[in-house]
């Protein structure tokens, strides 16, 4: 069983020196690791510098900060390598700068993106949507067969977007995990079928990592 795991908060570039980030710390993404190679499998990781971090060969880590890096990366080694599954944890960027206002100056991203903006004059930044790079695992996949293991977090115990990320056919599983049940004993969770059907639901990081490495034994046999 050979296995990709994506964890960590991936952020975007404001200029050379700012950034626009989120929380995600990677700590279940690396709690689950943990689980998959204490059961000796083969696991490659990609995630950010902030996040936690494995103990593992060089080789089998690839480690970035930025969506676009991020992006570039997991193409490159889904293509260049073949995986049973892929874990994707990564809590990425939903949007990046496209272009801001200083005064009645306009500046482009690419502009801006080798210096730093003077802080004189508050900017008015101009996003745009980044593309969902779930949808697009499955197409750069080496494996035809590969499966994939999605995480949705949510800040209440709302499943209402858990059939959508399903009926697309590019996830076969979800786990759902929500602001308000985690916490520093738990980490309240539920796990998804292609069938929409809850296969498992648990309490903390550890029952999370013995769900989905019992998935992951029912899915190898």
């Amino acid at each position: 069983m050979k296995i990709l795991m994506t964890w960590g908060g991936v952020s975007v570039p404001i200029d050379s020196m700012r950034k626009i980030s989120n929380l995600s710390t990677g700590k279940t993404g690396l709690s689950i690791y943990q689980q998959l190679i204490d059961r000796g499998w083969e696991v490659q990781v990609l995630n950010t510098y902030s996040s936690a971090q494995p103990v593992m060969e060089k080789n089998c880590l690839h480690t970035v900060e930025y969506f676009e890096e991020f992006s570039l990366c997991l193409e490159q080694v889904l293509k260049s390598s073949h995986f049973d599954f892929v874990i994707h944890l990564a809590a990425l960027a939903d949007f990046s700068l496209d272009f801001m206002k200083i005064g009645e100056l306009e500046l482009k991203a690419d502009e801006i993106n080798q210096h730093k903006i003077d802080s004189d004059i508050a900017p008015i930044l101009y996003l745009k949507k980044n593309p969902k790079l779930l949808n697009q695992i499955k197409s750069w996949s080496s494996n035809p067969k590969i499966k994939v293991i999605a995480f949705k977090f949510t800040d209440e115990e709302d499943s209402s977007k858990i059939p959508k990320m399903l009926k697309t056919g590019e996830v076969d599983f979800v786990v759902h995990n929500w602001r308000k049940g985690i916490n520093a004993k738990n980490h309240l969770h539920k796990i998804y079928d292609r069938s929409q059907t809850v296969l498992y639901s648990g309490q903390t990081k550890r029952e999370l990592g013995h769900h989905i490495t019992t998935i992951l034994n029912h899915q190898s046999k």
